[in-house]
């Protein structure tokens, strides 16, 4: 699911983004100080992956049919942030053309609070797809039957997150660059669930007892 996350960004930042984002070759590589495009790239770097526990829910998923009941348990919300790099090739003034990308990448992706479930990739959108037709207590799931949308947040100042550590980690000198969090919904449920037949009438049964004689009333 992860991988499908990278591609999905992929695909809005080659589909929604202007021309130069467009013909800019899209990279998930470390950038290390053997990383060298051949040509002009924005390099995403998958450098973080957590548990959101401000999303996280106990309450199990309920999906009611005729006579049964089905329980799964509710979706695991996992925050992966990207450090997103831009590397220009040819051309003079460098990082003036790098300071273009960067900010056409700020401009797609904050244009998107969710991801529009037209560009979800893979194993992401069938499992949205999923999720949004269950009966769940979520506000990031969408009950009408559409993919559920990936919520996504771009330079949001973050005290756990220094990318200045993450440029000295690799010796390298530190560039500009973006954070890019997407918090995806990871189903914990075996294949198989767990049903449970459903009570679809009852009796209420009183009595008086007289000596030998019971009488009965039924409601």
């Amino acid at each position: 699911m992860i991988d499908d996350l990278s591609k999905t960004l992929s695909t809005v930042l080659t589909t929604a983004g202007a021309h130069q984002l467009t013909t800019a070759l899209i990279s998930f590589d470390r950038p290390t100080a053997q990383f060298n495009p051949q040509q002009t790239a924005i390099n995403l770097f998958l450098f973080d992956i957590r548990e959101n526990v401000e999303l996280r829910s106990n309450e199990p998923i309920v999906t009611r049919s005729d006579t049964q009941a089905t329980i799964r348990r509710p979706p695991m919300r996992v925050d992966c942030s990207y450090l997103v790099t831009a590397w220009a090739v040819g051309g003079t003034e460098v990082a003036l053309q790098e300071q273009l990308l960067l900010s056409q990448v700020l401009q797609v992706l904050a244009r998107h609070p969710t991801i529009p479930p037209s560009y979800l990739q893979g194993s992401l959108k069938r499992a949205s797809a999923t999720l949004a037709n269950r009966v769940v207590n979520s506000s990031n799931v969408d009950p009408s039957g559409e993919p559920s949308p990936v919520p996504l947040s771009v330079a949001v100042p973050a005290a756990s997150r220094q990318p200045t550590e993450f440029w000295t980690s690799l010796g390298i000198p530190v560039r500009a660059c973006l954070v890019v969090t997407a918090t995806i919904a990871l189903d914990l449920n075996d294949p198989i669930p767990n049903t449970f037949p459903l009570v679809i009438s009852h009796a209420i049964e009183l009595g008086t007892i007289a000596g030998d004689t019971v009488s009965k009333k039924t409601f």
